[in-house]
Order: C-alpha cells, then sequence, then structure tokens
C-alpha cells in the first residue's frame, strides 16, 4: 500500500474514532500541581478531550507514520522505560541507523519551551 493511501487511512480512521470513542480508562485531564509554575503550553488552543487523548495514543504507536513503515513514536520514547530509549547509548531508527544522541524522556512536557 502505498504511503499515501496508508496516511489517508489513518486520517479516515482518525476521524471515525474522534466521533466513537469512549472516554479511555486512564484517561485522566491534565491539572496544574499546586505550587508549579504556569505552563508554557497554553492548553486552551487545543484542549484536551477523551478522543483527542486516544487519537494521541494511536498515533503515538503507529509504525506507519516512519518513512519504511517500521517504527513510531514508542520504539524510542519506550513507556517501560520512562518514555526514553533506556537500553541503548544513542536511539536508533529506521534501516537500523544510529542518531546521535538518545531520545529524550517524556515528562512534565507542558513546561518545555522547546524540544531539541
Amino acid at each position: 500500500m502505498s504511503s499515501v493511501w496508508r496516511w489517508l487511512g489513518l486520517v479516515a480512521g482518525s476521524l471515525l474514532l474522534a466521533f466513537t470513542v469512549a472516554v479511555p480508562d486512564d484517561f485522566v485531564p491534565f491539572v496544574q500541581p499546586k505550587g508549579w509554575p504556569k505552563p508554557s503550553y497554553d492548553s486552551r488552543r487545543n484542549p484536551q478531550t477523551p478522543a483527542g487523548f486516544a487519537l494521541g495514543r494511536q498515533l503515538f504507536y503507529e509504525p506507519g507514520l516512519s518513512r519504511d513503515n517500521s517504527t513510531s513514536c514508542a520504539s524510542c520514547h519506550s513507556p517501560a522505560q520512562a518514555f526514553t530509549h533506556g537500553d541503548h547509548r544513542v536511539s536508533h531508527g529506521i534501516d537500523g541507523r544510529l542518531g546521535s544522541r538518545n531520545s529524550l524522556a517524556l515528562v512534565n512536557l507542558a513546561w518545555n519551551t522547546s524540544f531539541h
């Protein structure tokens, strides 16, 4: 299947998911912890919803978004390793190519102002 058709299928499936998704069991709305600074990310521009949560999870684990359909975000940002590539010195991607650094842990991202 060509990457364009695969991408269109993902978009169509995601739209269908957005209208039919039940609240995921582990959906927890973001709450700013008491005493913490205001987050850098303005969530009013993209409000958190159960459908958006489910879509984000689907895309995070979708290898079809990589050039060769083999690598998802979770390949390097492994939930079992604190959302990083903990068992490697540097992250590796498609075609076995090594990167120049390891993937950052995905923690407290609402307060990040840059990601590289």
